[in-house]
């Protein structure tokens, strides 16, 4: 990128799951073990953006990934960011999804 105002940004999201599981265990011989678990998993998920010129990486927390909680993060990079942004896009649903007119120093565009 040519002008030195203009922040090149890539935008992804990702899950992190655990699940509980059992593979092998020591165990007397003729004995069944018993273990409790939850029957349940853990997950969080993330939106982050990096700066591809300084490798800085802004993360957000989120419950799950649509139009609105993608539109919720834009003001959070725009607050560590100064001057102008293009930041670029996955192919997700949520990314190409229109919910609110926003004006700000946010250029986005859409990776195939």
């Amino acid at each position: 990128m040519q002008d030195p105002q203009v922040q090149l940004w890539c935008e992804d999201e990702a899950h992190f799951q655990r699940h509980g599981s059992l593979i092998r265990m020591w165990a007397p011989q003729g004995r069944q073990p018993h273990w409790l678990a939850h029957s349940c998993c853990e997950k969080v998920a993330f939106l982050g953006a990096l700066n591809l010129k300084t490798g800085y990486l802004e993360t957000q927390e989120t419950s799950t990934f649509n139009a609105h909680t993608f539109q919720d993060c834009i003001p959070q990079l725009l607050q560590v960011t100064r001057d102008y942004i293009c930041l670029m896009l996955d192919n997700a649903r949520w990314d190409r999804a229109q919910t609110r007119a926003t004006s700000s120093p946010a250029y986005a565009t859409v990776c195939p």
